[in-house]
């Protein structure tokens, strides 16, 4: 993973192997120190806030769906070390292309919800 530190303090974490494995872990990642830091449930302001940016982000990528997956073909059919070959169809399907706009979010949103469930889970030791 790398982090990146904004000039006003933000802190963002990009992990791009597991954008671009296709894979069957959850869709997002929120640890339990992520979580703690969000108010510690699904009913705190921070975790509402947070929720909301990543909708209105997730939103944003999907209106460059194409160059995005084309980046990633690219990528792939170059032999960059780490993207698979199922790794286009795998993003294309994360992107949920077949909903209209109002859906989507609400995909996103359940994928929040489901890792805030599955934050404390065995899966994150082994992660």
């Amino acid at each position: 993973a790398a982090l990146l530190l904004g000039k006003e303090g933000h802190v963002t974490c990009l992990e791009f192997s597991h954008i671009l494995e296709a894979s069957s872990a959850p869709h997002v990642r929120l640890r339990p120190e992520m979580m703690g830091l969000l108010g510690g449930s699904v009913s705190a302001e921070a975790f509402k806030y947070f929720c909301s940016l990543v909708v209105r982000a997730f939103l944003a990528i999907r209106a460059h769906s194409d160059e995005l997956i084309g980046l990633v073909a690219a990528m792939q059919e170059s032999g960059v070390p780490g993207v698979r070959r199922e790794a286009v169809e795998a993003l294309r399907a994360r992107l949920v292309p077949e909903k209209n706009e109002r859906e989507a979010a609400q995909v996103m949103l359940s994928r929040l919800r489901e890792s805030q469930e599955h934050s404390s889970s065995a899966y994150e030791m082994f992660q």
